[in-house]
Formats: structure tokens, sequence, C-alpha cells
């Protein structure tokens, strides 16, 4: 007993077709097939020396003399292809891979050089008092040695390998970054403690390297879409402002300067008019 044919009932139509001619008319003309079977998986052992034509969901082939099987899979309407969205997607794709490629750019590896000098100085600082400190070691010891291994894998002891690979280098600035931060963290947390003694050199010296690299991570940071950019310090905004400012504030005290003189004049005169015409 057959069921009616169903687009998503999950069974596969077997029906037996007589020759190449049957299956092209069949195209052009309701021909009544004759049915052999409905399964979810049917394997069909193919005998002779000749191919002979097979039709699967309207995809026909010759095949070839041996075993084959088909199984029911499609459970939803194929799609139709958006040409439109396809060029999109692709002018996209190509325009992101031309503002940051694989590798990084001459300016971008210049950047990435100078937190590699400052950041080899600050893991150095890390390991030398984590040495002579517990809290440092338990504390920081995983952070250091992450940041060690990204820079490894980007600096070659001389220079940056090269090709540098973009990815590497931001993860790189990633664990750099958490080691700064949680080195100020620990540092904080030391200072504050009166129990905790420790070799006033060796925790300045973790000051500097700190402040330098916190520094130099505002000025070179990595943007959105992973490009490692320089930005203005920040300083130097700084100084204009209160260089503006001290500017302002001169003029504000010679204008001042200028109405207490004049008041002073105006007075001088009266009291000479006085003196020569009297009250």
């Amino acid at each position: 007993t057959f069921v009616t044919p169903s687009y998503d009932d999950k069974l596969l139509e077997v029906v037996a077709v007589t020759g190449c001619i049957h299956l092209a008319v069949s195209r052009l003309m309701n021909i009544r097939s004759n049915r052999i079977a409905q399964c979810r998986t049917v394997r069909i052992i193919i005998q002779g020396e000749s191919s002979i034509p097979v039709q699967v969901d309207g995809e026909a082939w010759l095949q070839h003399p041996g075993q084959i099987q088909i199984v029911h899979k499609n459970r939803a309407q194929m799609l139709s292809r958006d040409k439109a969205f396809e060029n999109t997607l692709k002018e996209w794709s190509t325009i992101k891979q031309e503002t940051h490629g694989i590798w990084l750019t001459k300016d971008e590896s210049t950047n990435i050089g100078l937190l590699i000098e400052i950041a080899i100085v600050l893991i150095k600082r890390v390991k030398t008092i984590a040495l002579k400190l517990p809290l440092f070691e338990s504390e920081l010891h995983d952070y250091a040695k992450q940041a060690s291994a990204h820079l490894e894998q980007i600096y070659g002891g001389e220079k940056l390998l090269n090709p540098c690979i973009r990815q590497k280098a931001l993860d790189f600035i990633n664990s750099i970054q958490t080691l700064t931060e949680e080195t100020s963290l620990v540092l904080l947390k030391v200072k504050s403690s009166s129990e905790i003694i420790i070799d006033q050199e060796i925790l300045t010296k973790l000051e500097h390297a700190i402040s330098d690299m916190s520094k130099n991570l505002r000025i070179i940071t990595k943007t959105s879409d992973g490009r490692i950019i320089r930005r203005e310090n920040d300083d130097e905004d700084d100084i204009h402002f209160v260089h503006h400012h001290q500017r302002r504030k001169r003029s504000k005290f010679s204008l001042v300067t200028k109405i207490k003189r004049s008041k002073a004049k105006h007075k001088d005169d009266r009291e000479l008019l006085k003196a020569l015409w009297g009250n």
C-alpha cells in the first residue's frame, strides 16, 4: 500500500524507469510511473556492464554498475540564492581583508616593537620580585608566564619575527595589559599591608616598570577592527591646557592691574583739581 506522495513525509519514492526516453518524456508529460517502494533508505545493486539512468529528487545521472545507497535527508525547501547579498558579502570580506590583513604593517611593527622593549623589563621585574615574595609568585606567576609565551611567539630575542602575525601580536598586547593590571593590584595590596616587608629598591623599579607600561599602553593601542595604532600622548594635551590656563590667568591679572591704575589716576586728578579750585 502506497501513501500519497508528500514533500516532507520522510519517504523516498522508488519508481522504475524503462529508459532515457521514458525519463525525458516524464519531464514533459504526466506519465504514470511504475512504483516499486516507499522507504527512508534504499540500496540498489546494478549488475551488468552498462550504466543505467538514476534520478533522485529531480537530479538524474548515469550510474555505473555496482551498489548505491540513497537516504532521505531533505526536510526543508531549497532556498533560492541571493546573488546581490553574495556580492555584497564578498565585497565586505575583501574590504575587511585589505583593511587589516594577516600580517602586521611596517608602522604596526614599529608600534609593537616599542611595547616589547618595556614589556621585557616589566616581566623581568615581576619574576625578580616573585622569587623573594610568595604573594607575587602565587598571584602573578600565571600572568607572567602567559605574557612571556605570547612574547616568544612574535619576538626572536633581537627583533620581531618576520613576518609577524597580527593575531599573535594582539594576543601579546592583551596578555601584557592583563599582567600590568594584575601587578598594579598586587602592588597596592603590598603597600597597604604593614606585615609584608620588601626591599624598597626592588619595589621602586617595579613601580617604574608598571608606570611606563601603563603610559605606553594608552599611547599604543588596538582598535575594534584589529589594527595597532599610535595615539597622541595625553600629556601633551595637559601641557597645552596648563599653558592656556596660565595665559588666561595672566591676562586676568593684567586687566585688574590696569583697572586699579586707572582708578588711582582718576583719584589723583580729582585731588589736584580740589587743590587748585578749592571746595
